[in-house]
């Protein structure tokens, strides 16, 4: 397989992070379209360990698309889960990317970066990298009532099929 097209997923700066992705495509392959997503998490109540890691229980998180994303309009967030101590977390939901339509999407968090597998009809289309940062002017909750709430400042870069 001969490759001829090296294509530029997206470039990003962010409060001092940058990342680079650069995927090589043959010339025969459909190409990957790129999406760089900034935006702000909202979940309702935090910690919430209802679910598992793989299957996050927890609902009513909203998205909110920052107009500094490119080739994202809209991401729903069906289920979260977010435990008390904040090594791990994960979100299911929809995205809707530009170019290719709304897709589901599964992101798993370990520290401050999550793995995000997009997908189309349960089948893997494409795939990003995100930092979650949450926001100061939101303290995480209380661990044992789980009562407040929490916001994360969202960066994403990936791209799908």
């Amino acid at each position: 397989m001969k490759f001829t097209k090296i294509r530029t997923v997206a470039l990003f700066a962010t409060t001092g992070f940058a990342a680079v992705g650069m995927a090589a495509a043959p010339s025969s392959a459909a190409a990957a379209n790129a999406a760089v997503l900034v935006g702000v998490a909202h979940l309702p109540s935090y910690p919430c360990s209802t679910g598992s890691l793989i299957a996050p229980g927890c609902g009513g998180a909203t998205f909110a698309v920052n107009p500094a994303s490119v080739g994202v309009t809209s991401v729903t967030i069906s289920n979260y889960y977010e435990p008390c101590a904040p090594v791990a977390g994960s979100a299911t939901g929809t995205i809707t990317l530009a170019g290719t339509g709304t897709r589901s999407f599964l992101w798993v968090r370990v520290g401050l970066v999550a793995a995000v597998v997009i997908e189309n009809g349960g089948t893997p289309s494409g795939a990003a990298v995100a930092a979650f940062v949450p926001l100061p002017q939101v303290p995480p909750g209380n661990c044992v009532t789980g009562s407040a709430a929490l916001d994360a400042e969202v960066v994403a870069v990936g791209a799908s099929l």
